[in-house]
């Protein structure tokens, strides 16, 4: 019996004095992680801004406006803007693109949205004039991890 209480009292040592948790990579709770990119996002559902106001927004909280580099991103992106037509910015180093037949920007005056689509399709705006929600993203200040926390004050 001694024996079997000790084996018992090892055992719920081993399962519980090392539980997993895992560690943000992103600032704080309201920043969302991208799976495994190292890429952090922050939507304001709140406000709708012109495009400059956006970028300016993205940079006073050290981030920059969203750039979708991939179909995986961009239905990420799309998933948490929940369908509100939402500022984007293109990124030259990027081969994808998801624009609506017949509306890629044509002037200088023209940036990019992440409509509410089916397939979260861009269009393009007036950047001067329109006002659209905004996204930004920037990289994780530090890589996603596990820690180990030790629960060995219960027993």
């Amino acid at each position: 019996l001694f024996q079997t209480r000790m084996s018992l009292r090892s055992l719920a040592i081993v399962l519980f004095s090392t539980a997993a948790l895992a560690e943000a990579a992103c600032p704080s709770s309201e920043w969302i992680e991208y799976g495994g990119t190292n890429k952090c996002f922050l939507f304001d559902s709140e406000t709708k801004m012109t495009y400059k106001a956006a970028i300016n927004h993205c940079e006073s909280i050290g981030a920059s406006l969203v750039s979708i580099c991939s179909f995986f991103e961009n239905q990420f992106v799309r998933g948490i803007t929940r369908g509100a037509d939402t500022w984007i910015e293109p990124k030259t180093d990027c081969d994808y693109k998801n624009y609506l037949i017949g509306s890629e920007p044509t002037s200088m005056k023209s940036c990019r949205v992440l409509t509410d689509g089916w397939d979260g399709e861009w269009t393009s705006a007036d950047c001067d004039t329109e006002k659209h929600h905004v996204i930004c993203s920037m990289k994780a200040p530090r890589p996603s991890s596990f820690r180990f926390r030790r629960f060995f004050r219960f027993f």
